[in-house]
C-alpha cells in the first residue's frame, strides 16, 4: 500500500480560515499557494519504496475562490464550520510522513506542531528545545555569545538606554523587528535617534528586539536534517529591498520587501559557510528536524568572507523555489527517503547532483 503523506500549510491550508480575506495580503496568500502547490507537486511526483506517494493537502475552501485548484483529490477543503486544528490532527493520525509549514508569529509553529506530536510521530519537523530557541529571535541571540557570528541584540529598552549613554550607537543605523517574526512585517531601519524616537511614541514595543545593521549581501543556507546528520544544501542569496517611509510621526525609517533570491553562491565559499552553519546550529542545541534555514549577511574582508547570522528558521523557506530547480532529480523525494529509511548522510548526500548555472525566484 502507497505511504500517505499530508502536507499541512498554514496561509492557504487552513489556518487563516476564520480570517476575514480582507485582512490577508495578496502578496501572504500569492506565497502560501505557491509553498503549498510547489511541494505538493514534488510529494506526487515523490515514489517511496517504488511506489507513489499518496498525498493529501487540506486547503481553506475560499481558495477555489482565489486560485485555479488542479486537483480536489490531493487539495480536500476543510470545513468551515470546524476548527482547521481538529480536522488536521484527524489527518495526521494516520500519515505516515507530515510536513508542517507555519509561521513562528504569535507562537504558532509552536502551538501547531505540539498539537501534531501529540497524535503522530510522523512531523518531519523540528522538535524543543531547538524549536523554542530559534522561535524566539531575542533567545536565538543569548545563545550566540560570539558577536563575530551574529549582530548585537538588544530590547527596545536596552537599545534606548544604550543608544543614550554610547556616543558610537549614534554612528550605526538599527535594526528593529518583531521577537518572533517571520517574513518582513514589523521591520524599521533607522539611524539611532530616529530609531529612538519611533520607539519611544510605540509605547517601547516589547515584543521586539533590535539588532545593530551589518553591512554586506543578504543571504541564506539552508539544510534538510535527519537522525543521522545534516545535509546542508547550495548557499543562496536572498534578493531584500529596502524602501524609505515616512511614518505618521513623521520619522524617516526603512522598511523591506523580500522579493525572492537567486544562486547558487559561488561554490569556493560553499565549505566556509556550511562550517558557519553547523557552528550555529551547534550553539542552538538538539532538536533539529527536517527544513531548518539560516539567514546570513555574507561579507568579504579583505578578500575573506565572513558570515554573521540573523535569524535560524525552524521551518521550510521559499528559499526551497530554487534549490529544487537546482537540484537534478526530485529533491523532496531524496529529503523523504533520507529520513524515513534513515540512511546514514554521509554517503547519501555524496550521491547529490546540483546543476551548473544560476536560478532566480520570486514570491
Amino acid at each position: 500500500m502507497a505511504s500517505r503523506g499530508l502536507l499541512l500549510e498554514y496561509v492557504v491550508g487552513g489556518g487563516m480560515m476564520s480570517a476575514d480575506i480582507g485582512s490577508i495580503s495578496t502578496s501572504l496568500l500569492n506565497e502560501g499557494w505557491g509553498m503549498l502547490s510547489m511541494i505538493a507537486d514534488d510529494w506526487c511526483s515523490s515514489r517511496f519504496q517504488g511506489e507513489f506517494w499518496q498525498v493529501t493537502a487540506p486547503i481553506d475552501p475560499r481558495a477555489t475562490n482565489w486560485f485555479e485548484i488542479p486537483n480536489q483529490t490531493l487539495f480536500a477543503p476543510l470545513d468551515p464550520q470546524s476548527d482547521f486544528l481538529d480536522q488536521w490532527r484527524k489527518l495526521a493520525a494516520s500519515a505516515d510522513a507530515i510536513i508542517l509549514i507555519a509561521p513562528e508569529s504569535h507562537g504558532e509553529l509552536i502551538r501547531l506542531a505540539a498539537a501534531i506530536d501529540e497524535v503522530s510521530d510522523s512531523r518531519l519537523g523540528c522538535r524543543p528545545p531547538f524549536l523554542e530557541r530559534t522561535s524566539n529571535k531575542l533567545m536565538m541571540a543569548e545563545y550566540i555569545s560570539d558577536e563575530y557570528l551574529h549582530p548585537q541584540t538588544l530590547t527596545p529598552q536596552q537599545f534606548l538606554a544604550y543608544s543614550k549613554n554610547v556616543s558610537s550607537a549614534l554612528q550605526r543605523d538599527w535594526v528593529m523587528k518583531p521577537i518572533d517574526g517571520a517574513g518582513c512585517d514589523g521591520i524599521w531601519k533607522g539611524t539611532a535617534a530616529d530609531l529612538s524616537s519611533y520607539i519611544a511614541q510605540h509605547s517601547g514595543y516589547p515584543n521586539s528586539l533590535v539588532q545593530h545593521y551589518l553591512p554586506g549581501k543578504p543571504a541564506s543556507v539552508a539544510a534538510w536534517i535527519t537522525e543521522t546528520g545534516r545535509w546542508w544544501l547550495p548557499p543562496v542569496w536572498q534578493d531584500i529591498r529596502w524602501e524609505n517611509i515616512s511614518t505618521a510621526e513623521g520619522i524617516s525609517l526603512d522598511h523591506p520587501t523580500y522579493r525572492g533570491g537567486s544562486g547558487p553562491i559561488a561554490h569556493e565559499y560553499w565549505d566556509t559557510i556550511h562550517a558557519f552553519a553547523d557552528r550555529i546550529l551547534d550553539l542552538q542545541g538538539p532538536g533539529a528536524l527536517g527544513w531548518v534555514g539560516i539567514d546570513f549577511v555574507f561579507n568579504l574582508e579583505n578578500g575573506k568572507p565572513r558570515c554573521t547570522a540573523i535569524e535560524v528558521n525552524p521551518r521550510w523557506t521559499t528559499s526551497y523555489a530554487g534549490l529544487r530547480q537546482l537540484f537534478q532529480g526530485n529533491l523532496l523525494e531524496k529529503f523523504l527517503e533520507a529520513s524515513l529509511l534513515k540512511y546514514p548522510l554521509a554517503p547519501f548526500v555524496q550521491t547529490q547532483q546540483w546543476r551548473n548555472g544560476n536560478v532566480c525566484w520570486s514570491v
